[in-house]
């Protein structure tokens, strides 16, 4: 034990391992020796050789402490010496006092006397002496299993419980003096003070110090004449010397009982050291010999080892060696394995065994290879003889075709010498060519086919000759080649005589088309040659043109090809144009004839220019105005941008009326601007019709220049309206989810009261209804809905508990108890709420509870939407009762379970925790929960009607995935699933009937989409025993 002494033995015992306690008693200084202030050291031991107190040795520090034992005792008068006390800081509080907290509820629990109560995860637990609102006060240790975060101190009625008042994060052995936070997660409490408590008070040895001791009435008088001051400081120093006196005899006793235990214990350790040396000495003689044993043996199995494994890789042809070297290794090495002969020897057999069957398999395996070898020689010369066969029909083959082609090649070259042949003969005797070079051409095919089919088997024939080639036989691929190359020479040769016959029919024909126009033109010479005299003259040339092109020859004309082309004729002493100069004079007639069509094509085209001029005005005026239409519409397009542009500063501080106000004034700035530029479309497009035929191409392609620049004006404002409508598009989309936001947030409100009148006048949800069917027509019309909520109460307050105010605590004034009760109801008046609802944002509100297409909320509808769901985010439990204390557990709610909220809030009276009565829709049990902890842990929130979309799936009309029907109370005929519609990632859907497993092990919901009200059954956890994919989650 840890101590002080002020003259005197120690409280708690004078004796710590086997001495004295320190300092000035006997030393308690491990190690041996005396002690650092006189006395003897611990152990039994009465000091060692080089164990002397340091400095004054055993005199000097014997003379210490014994001055220092009269001075004390001298100082304490006769009759004792004073006595202190202290508790050590490492050891264990018995009791502890916890003032301060400036905290007005959890002061009053924490405040009081605390005394030890067990242990919680290595460290004391505390317990109050007196409860607070019948509830145990508990201060305990809580280690990290749950995170650092929640290691530390605790105030809190029940050892681990989920409700706590104050927190330390300290983990040592006691708890912490100062530091708190309270709550606990509040700021730290610097007045919260925990102190450790006397549970008892020290008697003291003797007399405090400054306390004198009345002495014996026989010494009150003095025989002697001396006063009664003198004798009783005569014997007070009396018992002093006769107290050293005795202290100095028990010394002395106890060094020769430290040095008889010294002499033994020496004793002792010598023996024991003997008996040591020599086991040891035995036990390495025993190794040895082991080591030896061992060594020998390690050698032999290495030796082995060596001998299986050349067993191990041996092959065929060296099996048999290493075998009997094996089993001669074996043999030899035998009696030095000891213990492990069998295991060797059986191991041996085994891998022998394996080796035998592998060499056996090697044997099997060359027979069957020599006897395919012999197979495959066989087959082999089989295919040669087949091979050489095949050449040679390949040989017939080619010299057939090589024979029809000689034939081929004699025709065409008779047909190309051949003087004189009219075109029939020609003709006929082409086509004979034609015939023999497409029979030739067949006949090289069908040899390039066999030469491409039986290519692999001739390839194995061993050599070959060839017809005409002189020498031995070649190698088969150069013969194959040979024939290839003559096949294909004959496919060449074929269509070269054909190509040739070709030429001369070509050449035929040409020769006689000539000769047939020679003979046309003579016949129109001697047409119009009326005189036969082998001339034309003027007369007749002039009814040439005339009769022919229909053409009147000019005198001009027809003296200037009189001058160029006539001739004199002395038979007939006449001039005019001779047979030879007949075609010239023809085309003297078309010159003259084209340059009487040029001089009217002239003057046509400038009628044309003229008339072209005239329309392209015309079409000038018309684009002017159209471009005067795409101005304004350019204006209005500007407009347009400038009011759009500030819409976001326009817009902050206005209520969404106003933003919707000025979204349809700009939507129609927008329309209008629309309405310009297709105006200025139009016109420009319509400049397309009423351009003259005759001008058409001309005018359109003047008309693309000069529009140009218009249409590119033109086509840039379709993307500025566009860009304007877009950006009014998101302002309308934010007024829409404001909007939304908006009317959600009178929703929640109007759903709050709705609630709470139901629970303030205790109705059941078929009652709420009526109380809104004010009609009885067995729906809720918007004039119903208002009348609800003009009598209805809009002011929401704590609902009384009903489980009974609590006992006021033990030793609780009245005066603390009236200033608890105030302060209650100062918060209770604080939670009221006053809810209002304006009758045009309920209106908002009614439309969103009607169902599409429907001015009315059914009853079905309104009991979907009426009860409050929420949404586990913090495992807790839910207890069977209202109040926590006592309160039996029915089960833990997990993550992300949903609840249906049966009644309350409620204010447990005794914590003050609002608790909640709840039904779990997994189980249908009902009970009671807190949805925030008195230290603020939020464990349930509203939520669980709407789920978003975690993974794509899809949306189907019925409830199995094979199209069978829903379940039986939602009705839905059989079929297969007629909707497919695709639900995307984060989409949020609206519940309408809560999850159900189907018969493949499926969770099913029948929801509604937001977005386009699609309703149908959807996926949200696949069947994989629980741990399928999530497609949707709760939000």
């Amino acid at each position: 034990m840890r101590g002080t002494w002020a003259g005197g033995y120690q409280q708690a015992g004078a004796w710590q391992q086997s001495g004295y306690a320190a300092p000035g008693g006997y030393g308690a200084h491990h190690g041996g020796g005396y002690a650092a202030q006189g006395g003897y050291g611990t152990h039994g031991v009465y000091g060692t050789a080089t164990a002397r107190v340091a400095s004054a040795g055993k005199g000097s520090a014997g003379n210490l402490w014994q001055s220092n034992q009269v001075r004390s005792m001298t100082s304490a008068g006769a009759g004792g010496a004073a006595v202190a006390t202290s508790t050590a800081g490492g050891s264990v509080a018995e009791g502890l006092t916890v003032s301060g907290c400036t905290h007005s509820t959890i002061g009053s629990i924490v405040r009081g006397h605390f005394s030890r109560f067990g242990e919680n995860h290595g460290r004391p637990t505390f317990k109050k002496t007196t409860q607070a609102n019948g509830l145990d006060v508990m201060l305990y240790f809580w280690d990290d299993r749950d995170g650092a975060a929640l290691c530390g101190w605790w105030f809190g009625p029940k050892v681990g419980g989920d409700q706590v008042w104050a927190f330390h994060g300290n983990r040592d052995l006691n708890p912490p003096a100062s530091g708190w936070t309270v709550p606990f997660n509040g700021p730290i409490d610097n007045t919260l003070q925990v102190q450790r408590s006397q549970t008892g008070s020290p008697q003291p040895l003797i007399a405090a110090q400054g306390q004198h001791v009345q002495p014996p009435a026989m010494l009150q008088r003095s025989p002697m004449g001396t006063s009664p001051q003198q004798q009783a400081l005569q014997a007070a120093q009396q018992a002093r010397q006769q107290q050293a006196e005795e202290m100095r005899t028990k010394q002395e006793e106890m060094r020769l009982k430290m040095e008889e235990n010294k002499r033994r214990i020496e004793e002792t350790n010598h023996k024991r050291m003997e008996e040591m040396r020599k086991k040891k000495e035995e036990e390495d003689k025993a190794r040895f010999e082991a080591a030896q044993k061992k060594g020998v043996e390690l050698r032999a199995m290495n030796t082995i080892r060596q001998a299986q494994q050349k067993v191990r890789v041996a092959v065929l042809q060296n099996y048999d060696a290493a075998r009997a070297e094996l089993e001669a290794v074996l043999e030899r090495e035998r009696p030095n394995l000891n213990d492990k002969a069998e295991t060797i020897q059986d191991e041996c057999e085994t891998l022998v065994g394996n080796v035998q069957k592998r060499i056996d398999a090697v044997k099997e395996q060359k027979r069957k290879d020599e006897g395919r070898k012999q197979e495959e020689v066989r087959k082999r010369q089989e295919q040669e003889q087949r091979g050489v066969e095949l050449l040679a029909e390949l040989k017939g083959l080619v010299r057939e075709v090589e024979g029809k082609l000689t034939k081929l090649k004699e025709d065409a070259d008779k047909l190309s010498t051949e003087v004189g042949i009219n075109i029939e003969e020609a003709e006929a005797a082409i086509k004979t060519v034609v015939e023999a070079s497409e029979v030739a051409q067949t006949l090289a095919q069908g040899a390039s086919e066999f030469l491409h089919t039986n290519h692999a088997v001739m390839n194995l024939a061993p050599s070959f000759k060839i017809d005409g080639e002189d020498g031995a036989a070649r190698d088969t691929r150069h013969v194959l080649s040979a024939f290839l190359q003559r096949i294909g020479l004959c496919k060449r040769e074929a269509g070269a005589a054909v190509e040739k016959s070709a030429k001369v029919k070509t050449t035929l024909l040409s020769r006689a088309k000539a000769q047939s126009q020679v003979e046309e033109i003579e016949a129109v010479f001697k047409r119009y040659d009326k005189d036969l005299d082998g001339m034309l003259s003027k007369r007749e040339l002039v009814a040439f043109a005339q009769s022919e092109y229909k053409f009147t020859i000019l005198e001009k004309t027809l003296d200037l090809i009189w001058e160029h082309y006539a001739e004199y004729s002395q038979k007939f002493n006449d001039t005019g144009i001779p047979r030879s100069k007949f075609g010239l004079a023809k085309c003297a007639v078309g010159v003259a004839r084209e340059l009487e069509r040029d001089a009217k094509r002239r003057k046509d085209a400038a009628f044309r220019k003229q008339r072209f001029n005239e329309a392209k005005a015309k079409l000038m005026e018309r684009i002017k105005t159209a471009a005067e239409s795409i101005t304004e519409a350019d204006q209005s397009v500007s407009k347009a941008e400038e009011d759009v542009k500030p819409l976001a500063t326009r817009s902050k501080g206005l209520r969404v009326a106003q933003m919707k106000a000025l979204a349809d004034e700009i939507r129609g700035v927008c329309n209008r601007a629309r309405e310009a530029v297709n105006t200025a479309q139009l016109k420009m497009t319509g400049l397309k019709d009423g351009l003259e035929e005759d001008f058409k191409s001309e005018l359109a392609s003047f008309m693309s220049s000069e529009t140009k620049k218009h249409d590119s004006r033109l086509g840039r404002m379709d993307g500025r309206i566009n860009r304007s409508v877009n950006l009014l598009s998101r302002f309308e989309d934010e007024v829409g989810k404001k909007r939304t936001l908006e009317v959600d947030k009178v929703r929640d409100s109007a759903l709050r009261v709705v609630r709470y009148n139901q629970q303030l006048k205790d109705l059941s949800d078929e009652e709420l209804f009526s109380r809104f069917d004010a009609d009885g027509d067995g729906v809720i019309g918007e004039t119903d809905f208002q009348q609800f909520f003009a009598g209805a109460e809009c002011t929401i307050r704590l609902l009384p508990s009903g489980d009974g105010e609590a006992a006021p605590a033990e030793g609780a004034t009245e005066e603390a108890n009236s200033a608890e009760q105030s302060a209650d109801d100062k918060k209770a008046k604080e939670g009221e709420e006053v809810v209002e609802l304006l009758p045009e944002n309920l209106a908002d509100v009614f439309v969103t509870l009607c169902q599409q297409g429907e001015n009315y909320v059914s009853q079905e509808e309104f009991l979907r939407v009426v009860p409050q769901y929420m949404m586990v985010v913090k495992q807790t439990v839910m207890t069977e009762d209202l109040c926590i204390k006592d309160s039996k557990t029915l089960r833990r709610l997990e993550l992300d379970e949903i609840v249906k909220v049966v009644k309350g809030p409620l204010q447990e009276s005794a914590t003050k925790v609002m608790r909640t009565l709840i039904k779990a829709l997994k189980d249908d049990v009902e009970g009671w929960v807190s949805p925030t902890g008195n230290a603020g842990t939020i464990f349930l929130k509203e939520g669980g009607r709407r789920f978003k979309v975690m993974k794509e799936t899809i949306l189907t009309e019925a409830f199995e995935l094979d199209g069978t029907a829903p379940m039986a109370e939602e009705g839905g005929a059989p079929g297969e699933v007629l909707s497919k519609r695709k639900l995307k990632v984060g989409e949020v859907l609206d519940v309408l009937v809560w999850p159900q497993m189907d018969k493949a092990g499926l969770v099913r919901l029948k929801v509604r989409a937001l977005s386009d009200k699609a309703t149908g059954w959807a996926t949200a956890v696949g069947n994989q025993a629980g741990k399928g994919p999530v497609f949707l989650k709760a939000v």
